[in-house]
């Protein structure tokens, strides 16, 4: 393929994910698991199957997370000082990139096909990527005037439409409509800015992707992909399945693991390396437990994702939720997912309070929380890391990181004597 000659790969990843918090407080959004493989391994490992080898990440929050979780990686990771804008951090490639290269967002799921295709659109122009999608206020969408194109940023006329999806191959002229941008609004430079004033001088092509694309935006968003690459991903057994297993579905059982006698899976369940599971637990829907886990008996666990080295071990419900590593639920916990009314779950996302779109969400809860018996968890409510909840609770109110609740009693002792008459 001529148009891979000297193609180089820049993936944008420097945000720090305010609306996946209390997750992205302790790892970037890229680095989110998805089954064994962080967003942004995966990305990389597509563009090895095509044939880019020169692979620069620009980074900002944690990059020494960067670091650590892609060491195994021959790429180029360079950092941005200050997170204030997609076009602040595409400059950090100047001094790496050659005359043309391909560019993609750290927090967005690509397929190998598009990438594919889009290098195949190259002819020499710059290429644009735009995907389809309804509800297009979050995006930057592309119109076209004439015989030129315009991007307008998150549209508040505009429900259907081409959003970007970060997915383009740029030149370096780029640089140059960069150096000339001022802040927006939201004091950053965007690349959307720097795009708009290159389409005004350049012809671009535009390529449509046709494959699955997500921008993780939000807990659903990142629950979406987890559950995409789950349901288009082949049964694999390599662990152990004990007698009496009822299986109605797809199940990926990775080495060192083993389903205990009596589960009842009925869907599409991912499990990871080292992980236990029942006697006599049962798995609805799409369910991804990561490596190091116990799920234990008479535990139920529907839609949801759990990360590694967590405990969920004794008569406990847990629906819609994310749950983060090194976790422990006590025994008795329930999290419930449905709100007595019906109407759509909501939750309190920077501040302020945001319709999921959806009748069942459970909670989301961050790294190192440890959970009391007996404990109650209301729709929607998000628990941050490291946080201690005591037995008896029903929590009505999201918790912060590092934060201890317990539930004070007031007793009412009586002591009876017998007397003999």
């Amino acid at each position: 393929m001529d148009s891979l000659d000297n193609m180089d790969a820049v993936i944008l990843a420097g945000g720090k994910g305010e609306r996946l918090k209390p997750l992205t407080n302790v790892i970037p959004k890229p680095l989110l698991p998805i089954m064994d493989k962080s967003l942004i391994e995966i990305l990389i490992e597509n563009l090895y199957k095509v044939g880019i080898k020169d692979i620069f990440l620009i980074v900002s929050y944690k990059k020494e997370e960067f670091k650590r979780m892609l060491s195994n990686y021959d790429i180029t990771i360079v950092e941005q000082k200050e997170p204030i804008g997609t076009a602040d951090a595409l400059r950090y490639a100047e001094d790496y990139v050659g005359d043309k290269f391909i560019t993609f967002f750290g927090d967005c799921i690509y397929m190998i096909n598009d990438i594919k295709g889009i290098l195949k659109k190259f002819s020499g122009n710059p290429v644009l990527g735009v995907k389809y999608v309804e509800n297009v206020e979050r995006y930057g969408v592309l119109i076209k005037h004439d015989n030129r194109y315009e991007i307008v940023e998150k549209p508040s006329d505009i429900k259907n439409g081409y959003a970007l999806t970060g997915l383009n191959i740029l030149t370096r002229d780029i640089f140059r409509y960069i150096k000339e941008l001022k802040p927006s609004i939201r004091g950053e430079y965007e690349l959307t800015d720097a795009l708009n004033l290159m389409l005004k001088e350049y012809d671009f092509d535009v390529y449509n992707l046709k494959e699955y694309w997500k921008d993780i935006g939000t807990f659903m968003d990142y629950m979406d992909a987890c559950f995409h690459f789950l349901e288009n991903s082949e049964g694999k057994i390599l662990g152990e399945i004990e007698d009496n297993v009822k299986i109605k579905g797809k199940v990926i059982l990775r080495e060192g693991s083993k389903i205990c006698s009596n589960s009842y899976i009925e869907g599409n369940v991912y499990i990871g390396r080292n992980t236990k599971v029942g006697p006599f637990s049962r798995f609805r829907g799409n369910v991804i437990i990561g490596d190091g886990c116990k799920i234990g008996s008479f535990v139920e666990i529907k839609n949801s994702i759990i990360f590694n080295n967590t405990n969920i071990p004794h008569l406990n419900y847990v629906g819609d939720s994310i749950i983060a590593s090194n976790c422990n639920l006590g025994a008795g916990t329930k999290i419930a997912n449905l709100r007595l009314d019906e109407k759509n779950i909501r939750m309190k996302i920077k501040d302020k309070i945001v319709d999921t779109g959806r009748r069942k969400f459970g909670c989301v809860i961050g790294f190192n929380t440890k959970i009391g018996i007996n404990v109650s968890i209301n729709p929607g409510r998000i628990i941050g890391n490291n946080c201690k909840i005591g037995p008896g609770i029903v929590l009505y109110e999201d918790l912060e990181d590092n934060t201890f609740i317990i539930l004070k009693q007031e007793y009412i002792i009586k002591r009876y004597f017998n007397e003999k008459k």
